[in-house]
């Protein structure tokens, strides 16, 4: 029962401590952001709407890793990414009036 709890745990402190790549959160905090933003353009404050949403349009990517944890999220200034989203929020929007 232990060991379960330590691999959860671990995956946990992981997720929230380390972004995507591997590196460590402190580095974007760091004074120097001229020497960051060559290697991680990304993680520029301008970019990040609200900490969480990005919005690039020099960005040619539809999906860039999130700021923070484990996954990717879209970039909002790309057309396609509004093209991704317009069927999900249909479908959302269908199966709510279906569904009453």
């Amino acid at each position: 029962f232990v060991i379960p709890i330590i691999i959860v745990l671990s995956a946990f402190t992981l997720s929230i401590s380390t972004r995507q790549g591997g590196g460590e959160l402190h580095q974007t905090k760091n004074k120097n952001k001229q020497a960051l933003s060559h290697l991680q353009p990304i993680n520029d404050d301008v970019y990040w709407k609200l900490g969480f949403i990005y919005f690039n349009h020099n960005d040619p990517s539809i999906f860039v890793e999130k700021r923070l944890g484990i996954g990717w999220t879209l970039n909002f200034a790309h057309p396609f990414a509004w093209l991704l989203l317009i069927p999900i929020i249909a479908l959302i929007i269908i199966s709510i009036l279906l569904s009453k």
